[in-house]
């Protein structure tokens, strides 16, 4: 997820060597489309990794059809996502916060993304996969080969043929596509799927799959529409404060991509104990998670608040995008050991079988408070400083709705907590 996270980054640097903030601003009100792609892969990756954690707890070693089975649906969703997009392309442009400056670079960049999106989203599928089947380098090589091609590209298109947003944005979808070719020759040649099941089969696996895995998709689309309608609250201010906000919440996700992968190990290793009714080994790998996710959070915390100009300005020469990077920065990373404890608990409710528990962390982190907060600071409080503390406040009072959630689940279900 780090590899992930330096992509986005890489290529966010880059573009603003080249002294242009209409694009450097385009990328950045693309980042939320990008997040909702690799929604739709967390999705049926996750959903089947918890699946299979639980199958595999309950000694069932027969899981090459619910494998099959979660390349079907990838393909299924990807084809849903690539007729809506195009069929409102121009309101997702708006919607996504482009303006007269941006718009013409936002619709090429997106369009080529969404032509390419199948990749994206295979890749989140394989990238879960590999680590439930004992396999967490692959999922590294993976998300290692989509970085240096991403990079290397991008000097080939941009910098030497002068290709600009276009050549981001085939950069990004040409990466992906080689991390899928990779990962496809594994489970071809380590024959780890079966594509032959009926229809009961698919009802029944895709019901296992999407229960668990549609939290993770509702947080993720919440996100995504909360993010837009604060690029769209910032464009209204300049572009460089759309620039500048991107940039931030983009460094501030490097990390948390630290913490999303180390969740999204911790759920199979979770959920094959809760499968095996192993509820000491449970208790204990959740302590631990708790513990890890918040120590890095709490760390980069310091550093975030301690050097923000100082980290912005590797990304930006323009003093006023560093200067909203920055505040943008220090916002963000107030809550942030919160995000990783709110993080945490709900990859365990998603392990435990408990989707209903996950599902409400996510909407009314991402959603009931984000996204009317977000319409807040875009139609009535327009200043720059509740655009950047609308997701900390937020993040502040999911954390007291998770404590009270503990409470009463701790009292119901005493073997897992």
């Amino acid at each position: 997820m780090i590899f992930s996270g330096l992509e986005q980054i890489t290529a966010t640097a880059f573009a603003g060597t080249l002294n242009n903030v209409d694009l450097l601003a385009s990328i950045g009100i693309c980042f939320p489309f990008i997040t909702f792609l690799n929604a739709v892969g967390q999705m049926v990756g996750v959903g089947t990794s918890s699946l299979l954690g639980r199958k595999l707890g309950e000694n069932s070693k027969d899981i090459k059809k619910e494998i099959g089975a979660s390349f079907f649906y990838g393909l299924l969703f990807y084809i849903l996502v690539l007729i809506l997009c195009f069929c409102f392309l121009k309101g997702i442009l708006i919607f996504l916060g482009a303006k007269s400056g941006t718009y013409g670079y936002t619709e090429k960049y997106i369009t080529i993304l969404i032509i390419g999106a199948v990749f994206p989203i295979f890749n989140m599928i394989f990238a879960n996969l590999f680590r439930m089947l004992g396999k967490p380098y692959h999922s590294l090589f993976l998300m290692a080969i989509s970085a240096v091609f991403d990079i290397l590209l991008i000097l080939l298109l941009v910098f030497g043929f002068k290709t600009s947003i276009i050549g981001f944005a085939l950069s990004f979808v040409i990466s992906q596509m080689f991390g899928t070719i990779f990962s496809i020759a594994v489970f071809i040649r380590q024959k780890l799927f079966n594509l032959k099941f009926n229809i009961n089969n698919l009802k029944n696996i895709i019901k296992g799959i999407l229960s668990i895995g549609l939290p993770t998709l509702v947080m993720q689309i919440c996100t995504s529409v909360s993010l837009s309608f604060l690029n769209s609250a910032a464009a209204n201010i300049s572009k460089e404060a759309v620039a500048g906000f991107s940039i931030g919440n983009k460094i501030y996700m490097l990390v948390f991509g630290a913490v999303l992968g180390y969740t999204q190990a911790f759920l199979p290793y979770a959920a094959y104990n809760y499968g095996s009714k192993d509820y000491k080994k449970l208790k204990k790998s959740l302590a631990f998670s708790v513990i890890a996710t918040s120590s890095l959070c709490a760390f980069f915390t310091i550093i975030f608040i301690c050097f923000p100009n100082n980290i912005s300005a590797v990304f930006s020469g323009n003093k006023s995008v560093i200067n909203y990077s920055s505040k943008s920065l220090v916002a963000h990373s107030i809550p942030f050991v919160l995000v990783a404890v709110i993080q945490t608990f709900t990859v365990f409710f998603q392990a435990v079988k408990k989707p209903v528990a996950a599902g409400a962390l996510s909407i009314v982190r991402q959603g009931i408070l984000l996204i009317p907060a977000s319409v807040a600071v875009l139609y009535i409080f327009k200043k720059y400083i509740f655009i950047i503390y609308a997701q900390p406040v937020c993040d502040v009072l999911t954390f007291l709705f998770l404590s009270v959630m503990l409470i009463i689940y701790k009292f119901k279900n005493k073997k897992t907590l």
